[in-house]
């Protein structure tokens, strides 16, 4: 692995400890809608097989949802879908919401 996934990886280490144990987020594939092109596969940066796995939570996935992102499952295909506490949402709002969260957080954090 090279240095920038390493610290993208323990960025993340807590992440996916709590979403391991409390499943957050997890990323749905629907195996009657899916055709095996495998393009899933190819977007993920820790090489996780999402082709072989109908819901991935924690298995060491970063987060970056670029698996779920529009555009790379066949649009007419559209096996992938984003579950934020179980409910289906659209992975580009919630990275910018999460983006928002986190830097909100850690402004308040700073300033107490």
């Amino acid at each position: 692995m090279d240095i920038m996934l390493l610290e993208t990886y323990d960025k993340y280490a807590a992440y996916n400890i709590i979403n391991r144990i409390v499943p957050i987020t997890t990323i749905k594939r629907d195996d009657d809608r899916c055709i095996s092109c495998k393009k899933c596969d190819t977007f993920c940066p820790m090489d996780i097989k999402i082709s072989k796995h109908k819901m991935i939570a924690g298995k060491d996935c970063l987060g970056c949802y670029a698996c779920v992102a529009p555009g790379n499952c066949p649009a007419k295909v559209n096996a992938m879908e984003l579950s934020f506490f179980g409910r289906t949402v659209n992975p580009l709002i919630f990275g910018i919401s999460a983006m928002i969260f986190y830097y909100t957080l850690t402004c308040i954090l700073i300033i107490l």
